[in-house]
């Protein structure tokens, strides 16, 4: 398994040092995690940097998920800019196309 952790622009940089990952979880992660509730739908979209990779010549990926009573989903995207702009989008089309839950 590979260590990645983000710099401060939001890019991957793979790391041998277990204390450095550790570090960046416990301090760093939070100003790359997005995250939308949307009440009326029962739903949620979250959107995080994995910092793991499998394979030697994996590239990390950010996460966004979208889980409601209906739907459960997760896209990738290859950068922190791209998974902010997927996220607004994933999260507006939620409240447009879920249904309101009944209260």
């Amino acid at each position: 398994m590979r260590l990645y952790i983000l710099d401060p622009n939001g890019r991957p940089v793979h790391v041998l040092d277990g204390h450095s990952h550790y570090r960046f979880l416990k301090d760093g992660f939070r100003r790359f995690v997005l995250r939308t509730d949307l009440p009326y739908q029962g739903a949620h979209v979250w959107t995080c940097f994995s910092p793991w990779s499998d394979a030697r010549g994996d590239i990390p990926v950010f996460l966004t998920h979208l889980k409601g009573p209906s739907v459960d989903k997760v896209f990738t995207s290859s950068s922190w800019e791209e998974a902010q702009e997927k996220h607004r989008r994933v999260a507006e089309k939620a409240q447009r196309v879920l249904p309101a839950q009944k209260s």
